[in-house]
């Protein structure tokens, strides 16, 4: 599984198709064998994640998530707006699976959100996308304070993103707990979404290739 990736692409759909039939049993387990109301409603908690770990292949396989390194994908990839998100638990798991957790996970991780976002500086610079190109994401990527100085600013989560959070909260358990090295509990509260545009994030280049370069050396 962890060298999922580098396998040639055949390989990558077999599992990825696999992995597609291992959700459906869990849909038809979910809708067939669980009578009780309550308990199919707590399930929902299990069923999302299961469901962004094992589409994970397929969807990057379908170019439905557009990575842009490692650990940053757009969802959303049109001329007007870019929709970052982190890697998913499956990218946690296969693409770093060998990064020991605590400081330098975290500073594994956000050197590859400094990568994806370099990388669309270049888009902006070729003239791939427009410099009015809205980009936005969560601020669980990197702290309030890196995420101003990286040119994006800071607006409340509206309550449907705090729906999606919810949803998702187990897999955003694991995978903050596994950053930092111990069980860490989101807070919802305390989720922000981050925005800016191509033209504000090509302005702060320097400072980011900077940062990026350093961290780079800094893993090795």
């Amino acid at each position: 599984m962890k060298n999922f990736y580098s396998l040639c692409k055949y390989s990558q759909w077999i599992i990825a198709i696999l992995m597609v039939v291992i959700l459906i049993g869990i849909i038809y387990f979910w809708q067939e064998t669980i009578d009780n109301s309550f308990l199919k409603f707590i399930f929902i908690f299990i069923f999302v994640p299961a469901y962004s770990f094992l589409l994970t292949p397929l969807f990057s396989l379908l170019k439905i998530f557009k990575y842009k390194s490692p650990m940053l994908l757009v969802l959303v990839d049109s001329k007007k707006n870019y929709a970052l998100h982190s890697g998913t638990s499956f990218d946690y798991l296969v693409k770093m699976g060998n990064v020991k957790s605590g400081v330098s996970f975290q500073n594994k991780v956000l050197e590859y959100h400094l990568e994806g976002i370099l990388n669309i500086i270049a888009e902006v610079e070729n003239e791939v996308i427009p410099d009015s190109t809205v980009i936005k994401g969560s601020s669980y990527f990197f702290s309030e304070s890196t995420a101003k100085k990286l040119g994006f600013e800071i607006a409340p989560t509206n309550n449907f993103e705090k729906i999606v959070i919810c949803l998702n909260y187990l897999e955003i358990f694991w995978m903050l707990s596994r950053t930092k090295g111990k069980l860490t509990f989101p807070k919802i509260n305390n989720f922000k979404t981050v925005q800016t545009t191509g033209e504000k994030l090509a302005k702060k280049k320097p400072f980011i290739e900077n940062l990026y370069l350093k961290l780079k050396k800094r893993n090795g």
